[in-house]
């Protein structure tokens, strides 16, 4: 029997008990740990009193509680540990930390005040009624598993709060008066989000709601920041529609996606750039005549829906020039904005929001004044002749439209400007353009048009994949074209190489093959008799890297 017990253990130090302790009026945790292990602590008949500072430790062992004493003053930095096998989680007005650190279920006997953080590492923390936990700290669960049905966790600390969970919640609120909510981890909601007040910040990870999960109470003070890589997922079914509260660190600018009837029910993910982009993902951002802002919309298996999409913006994110009367919900697509045939004047009085229907793709969407992104291309082609490729592109209507630049890669990332056309101005006519690039030596190109207006805003076409005849020769000729018996060829090459010559006819039946060898500079081959019936022939050499030129000739 101890009637008063203080543990003042410097640097963390750990005090075991290997017995039981009865009639405690006062026990005092100042520093250090005090670890149970199995054996319990009783108060005084006539009362008690437990006191837990800031950095110190109870652990409990076996399968203590919390002692029950008439009173508790638990520090808001203190730590309560369960540590042992199955044990009761309760007692306590408030808890500082409470820590799970051991296999076995931990159940909470009554709904818990947690003033800072709760850790999770190992067992099962449960709860014996529908209650309500509250947390002023982190969620920090590492490992263990997390018995949530008919749980809500409230996060309503004044500071920022990390959440990181390996498993699912049924209901979470956020009620808090400053600070954010932050996800540390990519996290699962199977019920309710009460974003009562305060918001989630998303960062890098992932908010999953489940299939029958909603989200209420979301406003302009309270809603998911998703500006990061990560997205808030959420299943849309057929003929069904759902909102994604999502927002700017600032600025609240949800989406709703509907999917219409016959659709495949997916996972629609959605995230925000901070500005509309000339290239979509990339390049310079608008500055003028659009909302500043990017949705980010996309589904979990591609293909197989029909999409309604609603924007929602408020009225400060608009750009100098932004007419809303005469707004595009716009759609960057094959490597160009497409901005729908209509305007759309936008509903609503700050926030406003615009609808569009027919979306059977997703990617980057976002609003503006029609002209204020890139303007809408109708086509671009290209074609290879041979050392030539040849780049044709229609565009709509000009407006103050300065000039275009070609550029060309290889490699499909960096491009280099290769040739500069004088665009058409002002005009409402259909406008066609061609450049042709001269002398090409790879095998493959890949070429986009760069848009320039008068005052230099500019916007990219899609990009076009050209594939040459060039085979690292550099020419391949049949010498007595037309042939009459004897077929024979000159090769000029660049290098020493090795491949074959294939022949057809205009059918696409191969007549002749064989292997050939060639060395820097001019080989001529025979190939010998072509006793072929008459007609149109094809001859291609294919080098032993793949890459093949194509040439045509007659036999008489």
């Amino acid at each position: 029997t101890i009637s008063q017990l203080t543990i003042e253990k410097s640097g963390g130090a750990t005090v075991t008990m290997t017995g039981n302790i009865s009639e405690v009026f006062m026990l005092f945790i100042n520093s250090g740990t005090l670890f149970t292990n199995t054996n319990s602590i009783t108060q005084d008949a006539g009362g008690g009193l437990l006191l837990i500072a800031n950095g110190a430790t109870l652990k409990l062992g076996g399968n203590n509680s919390l002692p029950g004493f008439s009173a508790y003053g638990l520090d808001v930095f203190s730590t309560v540990e369960y540590a042992g096998v199955n044990q009761i989680v309760g007692n306590a007005a408030a808890y500082g930390n409470l820590t799970i650190s051991t296999a076995g279920t931990k159940t909470a006997s009554v709904p818990l005040n947690i003033q800072n953080n709760f850790t999770l590492s190992a067992g099962t923390f449960s709860s014996s009624t529908s209650a309500t936990h509250t947390l002023g700290g982190n969620w920090l669960m590492t490992g263990g598993t997390f018995s949530n049905a008919s749980n809500t966790i409230l996060f309503n600390g004044t500071g920022t709060q990390s959440i990181s969970s390996t498993g699912a919640f049924n209901n979470v609120t956020i009620n808090k008066s400053s600070g954010l909510a932050n996800l540390s981890s990519n996290v699962t909601i199977n019920a309710i989000l009460n974003l009562t007040a305060g918001k989630i910040s998303i960062g890098n990870n992932n908010l999953t709601m489940g299939n029958s999960a909603t989200t209420i109470n979301a406003n302009v003070n309270s809603y998911i920041i998703a500006t990061g890589s990560g997205t808030l997922n959420q299943q849309v079914v057929a003929a069904g529609s759902k909102i994604f509260p999502v927002g700017l660190p600032v600025y609240y600018a949800p989406a709703t996606v509907g999917l219409a009837a016959g659709s495949v029910a997916d996972v629609i993910k959605v995230n925000m750039l901070t500005a509309p982009y000339h290239g979509g993902l990339s390049g310079d951002p608008a500055t003028n005549y659009a909302v500043n802002a990017t949705w980010l919309i996309e589904e979990a298996v591609p293909g197989g829906s029909t999409a309604t999409i609603t924007l929602q913006w408020p009225q400060a994110l608009e750009l100098p020039g932004f007419n809303r009367a005469l707004s595009r919900l716009a759609h960057f697509t094959s490597g160009a904005w497409e901005f729908g045939p209509a305007d759309i004047a936008a509903s609503g009085s700050n926030p406003y929001s615009v609808t569009r229907s027919g979306f059977t793709s997703f990617s980057p969407f976002a609003v503006s004044t029609y002209g204020a992104l890139p303007v809408t291309w109708l086509s671009i082609s290209g074609r290879n002749e041979n050392k030539n490729n040849i780049i044709n592109w229609r565009v709509a209507s000009e407006e103050n439209n300065d000039h275009y630049v070609v550029e060309v890669s290889t490699g499909r990332n960096l491009f280099s400007p290769i040739g500069k056309i004088a665009g058409a101005g002002t005009t409402n006519i259909e406008q066609r353009y061609q450049f042709i690039h001269y002398n090409v030596t790879e095998r493959e190109y890949y070429y986009r048009i760069k848009q320039v207006d008068i005052d230099g805003r500019y916007s990219y076409s899609k990009v076009v994949k050209i594939i040459t005849n060039n085979t690292g020769a550099n020419g391949v000729t049949i010498l007595n074209n037309p042939v009459q018996d004897r077929l024979v060829v000159s090769f000029t090459a660049n290098r020493m190489m090795s491949g074959s010559i294939h022949i057809t006819d205009a059918t696409g039946r191969e007549v002749h093959r064989q292997k050939i060898k060639l060395g820097i500079g001019n080989t001529v081959t025979d190939i010998g008799g072509f006793n072929y019936a008459s007609g149109i022939y094809y001859l291609a050499f294919v080098s032993d890297d793949g890459s093949r030129e194509v040439v045509k000739f007659i036999k008489k």
